[in-house]
């Protein structure tokens, strides 16, 4: 019997395996799928569907109302287009509705909606069934995971709108790590739900803590993976394994949304969906070759100029100060920008400094320290602001995921990890189809990751206030708290930096050089030395062999890096920065709080 399974499972994984090769070899080849397969471009056909409306589909009354109150008279965008128009269908088959989907299209493109409107017609269907006495269970019919607290909240916000006209019939709700597990009862037994979001972990948590809550799923007959590239990384995947685990067997229909191809994504595809998969992909028009399959190229929507800014690293306080005072725009514009920061340390420390030693307007932060309520508030005041105000968000990866408002330009500090992580960031402005603009702003050590993102246009930025900002920050190291914030700021670049030291090709010396040179950028006089590195860091840099062979260029760079890994310190009669770290985070929280 067993054997007879593992036989089932190879043949039902070389069936799935060979239907993705045959995918990938098709849109290669420019052909569409014989295999339920749909190829879309939107470089290809950009305004194919301009003149398309939700009107043009036979949704639900309820809906349509609850979607016209939502987003008003708009036009559907490609991938919603070509979603609604195949599982819309009055005669749909049922074997179609049974098939999994694999979604694919750039960040703001509309997913949400296009994933939402035929599971919700299809719930009120149910339930409509359920009312009239035919045979229907209860419970909750629908579980979407995400990645991110905030994409959670978001998501079933437009739920809710969406089903603001169903009289009730229809119910969402959530559980994230937002709140206690006690509010996440409390909210669901309220809500009695057909339709839950959740995150991963918090999920996990009460189907292991909270008693009955296993029992609460097992009517759950689609699942849905929003993000499922960052759903399906190193750091999720098991979770995602366990939570299929505890849905009913034969499992759910599954829906993967995802902005790129990743490798994860595709192991995932090929253990875990049916063979009769079909596929919906918009905006990849560049392809592995034959025999790389498992490489997939992620695109940025066509909206978005792509821009790449070359700076000095000891010019990076100016040219950051330069490029956010050219995206932001002058006063009366109302222009949204996104600045995304390798580190949390990296983001308090500029934050700081421009924002109260340059005394930059409609500057805001947002990162792990704050609190889920200042997190939320903040967010808000920065996508609603003042009328005719600009404005700049700080913020990290995982801070900025999830985020539901317009941005007219990102601007993203240092290098990616990958192109997808690139066109994750990227995505955050020209969302559905509006204009927008993603810069790229690297250092020389940085260059090398160019080959794997691809062409950009390259622009100069004059920083005309440069002397005016470097006079602003004179001093800043004689204060107690960015003085130890300019220590964390130190060690998490230097972190950071070798963590991508082989993708960089990066020595040791280049990168405290490179690290050294960021910090003096702020007007820190040069014979203030460098500030001391935690041994655990020093032992890192020892452990290349650039350092162990001291092979440095110049005297001067011996003995930068020599300094680096002793015990100097940017104040001769300061205590190590290591030492003061619970006080300067409480320093520098207070100082981001007093907005």
């Amino acid at each position: 019997m067993q054997h007879e399974r593992c036989e089932n499972l190879a043949c039902r994984d070389r069936r799935l395996s060979s239907s993705l090769h045959a995918l990938r070899q098709e849109l290669q080849q420019g052909k569409l799928g014989t295999h339920g397969f749909v190829k879309l471009s939107s470089c290809d056909r950009p305004n194919v569907f301009a003149e398309t409306t939700f009107d043009d589909f036979p949704l639900d009354e309820r809906l349509r109302k609850g979607l016209e109150a939502a987003v008003g008279k708009s036009y559907v965008t490609p991938v919603q287009h070509e979603v609604l128009s195949r599982h819309l269908k009055a005669d749909q088959e049922q074997s179609a509705r049974q098939a999994d989907l694999l979604l694919q299209a750039p960040t703001g493109t509309g997913k949400t909606i296009a994933f939402l409107l035929p599971a919700l017609q299809r719930l009120l269907l149910l339930e409509d069934a359920r009312r009239a006495g035919k045979a229907a269970p209860e419970g909750v019919r629908m579980l979407v995971l995400a990645p991110t607290r905030e994409l959670v909240l978001q998501s079933a916000k437009v739920a809710s709108r969406l089903l603001q006209f169903s009289g009730g019939q229809l119910r969402s709700s959530f559980v994230a790590g937002s709140f206690s597990l006690e509010e996440d009862i409390e909210r669901l037994m309220e809500d009695t739900p057909q339709l839950l979001f959740a995150t991963p972990w918090r999920l996990a948590r009460h189907l292991q803590t909270t008693p009955h809550f296993v029992s609460a799923l097992q009517s759950v007959d689609l699942l849905v993976l929003d993000e499922a590239d960052r759903l399906l990384d190193p750091s999720f995947v098991y979770k995602v394994d366990y939570l299929i685990r505890c849905l009913p067997t034969p499992r759910p229909r599954m829906v993967l949304c995802s902005a790129t191809f990743s490798e994860p994504l595709r192991k995932f595809a090929i253990r875990s969906l049916r063979a009769n998969l079909e596929v919906i992909r918009l905006g990849s028009k560049e392809r592995a070759p034959l025999g790389q399959e498992n490489t997939e190229v992620a695109e940025v929507a066509a909206p978005v100029q792509q821009v790449l800014v070359r700076y000095k690293a000891e010019e990076f306080l100016t040219t950051l100060h330069a490029t956010l005072e050219r995206e932001m725009g002058q006063e009366g514009e109302m222009r949204r920008v996104l600045v995304v920061f390798p580190t949390v340390r990296w983001l308090q420390f500029f934050y700081v400094l421009l924002k109260h030693r340059a005394h930059m307007s409609g500057l805001f932060a947002l990162h792990r320290s704050l609190s889920d309520d200042r997190r939320r508030a903040r967010a808000l005041r920065f996508s609603k602001g003042a009328p005719a105000s600009r404005g700049a968000l700080f913020a990290t990866d995982l801070a900025s995921r999830g985020m539901d408002f317009d941005v007219h330009s990102v601007i993203q500090v240092g290098p990616p990890s990958d192109r997808e992580q690139y066109v994750h960031r990227a995505g955050r402005t020209g969302r559905l189809a509006s204009q927008g603009r993603s810069v790229l702003l690297l250092s020389p050590v940085e260059l090398m990751v160019l080959k794997e993102l691809g062409t950009f246009e390259e622009e100069q930025v004059q920083a005309s206030a440069s002397s005016q900002v470097l006079s602003s920050m004179h001093g800043w190291w004689e204060d107690a708290s960015l003085s130890a914030s300019g220590h964390l700021f130190f060690a998490s670049a230097i972190a950071f930096y070798l963590n991508e030291s082989h993708r960089l090709r990066a020595r040791a010396v280049d990168v405290v050089q490179t690290v050294a040179a960021l910090l003096q950028s702020t007007g820190l006089p040069k014979d203030y030395g460098l500030p001391a590195i935690p041994r655990g860091l020093a032992a890192r840099l020892r452990e290349k062999d650039e350092l162990v062979a001291v092979r440095t260029e110049t005297v001067r760079e011996r003995w930068d890096v020599l300094s680096a890994l002793g015990p100097g310190t940017m104040r001769k009669n300061a205590t190590n920065a290591t030492e003061k770290a619970g006080t300067a985070e409480s320093e520098i929280e207070a100082e981001l709080e007093n907005e």
